[in-house]
């Protein structure tokens, strides 16, 4: 077994086994150089170390790009494939951003809210009704379930809490969601989709131990904008075929639509290969693919056919579930598709 390891010193791995494990080819540091370690974008940026630093296994190695494979599932300059559930209802993780967290003992809660599960936030002394931790998302999100994960810890679960919400940070709800029972992970799961820029988590039950949270979650029913939308993943195309890992090439009047998008953001960028030799456009548009505009991407590829990232400031803000539409126009071969982002 070859393992493929990114992350900071120490690692210790065991010799033991039956037959031994075979270690190396491992990459050991707290800088691998990913887009977005946090919200589990591990893509490879330039320069990133990992990038041409893999091992060539015969058989098993294939569409190498550059002098060697990468180390990790995802190869520098192609395109991003995706892995997980897209059909209806599944739950999908809502991208996180500067969130912040504010404990009622005043304690730093800041690991609640950082990304990392390794790190933990203990409150100072034994569960009890009405201790809390408020959060804040930086801006509207909208989802239907909390996940709080207490890590390996054994004791320090809530034995009871409820969630409310508000979009003011001042006027809260009613608790959407109530609690019971211990694991290493808890849900709160509310009856509807809501859209709220701050959560108040609130102890129901005493308990002997102190309250431990390493991370916070939240999901949404719908694909979340701010997170990556996987144009091969679209829920509806017209004139273009989706590959494994990206669409054709689509042309004049040709679209791919995403349903029931969670959004919150005024900036659209899209990664695409353009077969355009003059200037082409990828419009964006809301609800339909003749609905009103959001924002237009130029494509000036120069019929290269290289995979580009760029980005527009949209016409407006926009927040709430809808559909989007990104529409091809201007030339019989405009670009073929990557992915998209809608994020503030």
């Amino acid at each position: 077994m070859i393992a493929i390891i990114s992350g900071p010193m120490p690692i210790t791995v065991s010799q033991t086994g039956d037959p031994l494990p075979v270690v190396r080819s491992n990459l050991i540091t707290d800088k691998p150089g990913y887009t977005d370690a946090v919200n589990g974008e591990l893509w490879p940026t330039a320069g990133s170390p990992v990038i041409d630093a893999g091992e060539t296994v015969d058989g098993i190695t294939t569409d190498v790009r550059g002098a060697a494979p990468d180390i990790g599932a995802y190869e520098y300059g192609e395109p991003i494939w995706s892995t997980g559930c897209n059909l209806p209802g599944c739950q999908q993780r809502v991208r996180h951003g500067t969130w912040t967290a504010t404990a009622s003992d005043g304690t730093d809660a800041a690991a609640v809210t950082d990304g990392y599960i390794n790190t933990r936030w203990t409150a100072p002394s034994p569960q009890s009704p009405g201790q809390f931790l408020t959060v804040d998302l930086g801006e509207a999100k909208t989802f239907d379930r909390l996940s709080l994960d207490a890590g390996r810890d054994t004791s320090g679960q809530p034995y009871g809490f409820s969630v409310a919400v508000s979009r003011d940070g001042t006027h809260w709800s009613e608790p959407l969601a109530r609690v019971s029972g211990r694991s290493f992970t808890q849900d709160a799961v509310f009856p509807r989709q809501t859209t709220a820029r701050h959560l108040r988590i609130t102890l129901t039950a005493s308990g002997p131990v102190p309250w431990v949270v390493n991370d916070l979650r939240l999901y949404g029913d719908g694909p979340d904008s701010a997170a990556t939308l996987q144009a091969e993943q679209a829920t509806v195309v017209r004139g273009v075929r989706r590959g494994t890992a990206a669409t054709g090439v689509l042309g004049s009047g040709d679209w791919v639509g995403f349903r029931e998008v969670n959004l919150a953001g005024d900036r659209l960028t899209v990664r695409s290969a353009s077969s355009c030799a003059r200037t082409c456009s990828l419009p964006l548009r809301l609800d339909a693919p003749d609905g009103p505009l959001l924002g237009v991407v130029p494509v000036r590829g120069g019929g290269d056919g290289k995979w580009q990232e760029q980005s527009v400031r949209m016409k407006r803000e926009v927040t709430g579930g809808h559909d989007l539409y990104l529409v091809a126009e201007v030339g019989r071969q405009v670009a073929a598709l990557d992915w998209l982002t809608v994020r503030s």
